[in-house]
């Protein structure tokens, strides 16, 4: 990917598309979360797709991140395997019943994705409207 306005537009627009997919998972993880009997192994299934999706997007950003010169680079790599690791440790708990499912539990499912994109995500953006 070179530094063309067409390159950055379309690594936006990647990451932008990769959010909004990732957002819609846990959307309908949520749901599944909140069911009056909610269904383990149905949630476990969505939070395994989650994190496939995860690592495909955190894939595509590492791409992106190659061409830029973005000082925080290596710790957004970091906070990506973070990331990633609390996301299969969560799915672990919930299978394994460790982790109780309930609406604090899906609380901390819905943050877990925005704190990132807010704090180390608007900056790649940024840097690849530069």
């Amino acid at each position: 990917m070179s530094a063309n306005v067409l390159d950055a537009s379309a690594a936006r627009l990647f990451i932008a598309v990769d959010h909004t997919t990732m957002m819609e998972q846990i959307d309908g993880i949520l749901r599944l979360m909140a069911a009056p009997e909610p269904d383990v192994p149905s949630i476990c299934a969505g939070l395994d797709a989650l994190a496939g999706q995860t690592r495909e997007h955190f894939d595509r950003e590492g791409e992106i991140m190659r061409f830029l010169t973005d000082q925080d680079a290596e710790a957004h790599r970091r906070d990506h395997a973070r990331l990633l690791r609390s996301l299969i440790d969560f799915t672990e708990a919930i299978r394994s019943g460790d982790k109780p499912v309930s609406m604090t539990t899906a609380l901390d499912l819905d943050t877990w994705l925005m704190f990132h994109i807010q704090c180390f995500d608007a900056k790649l953006i940024a840097a690849c409207g530069a």
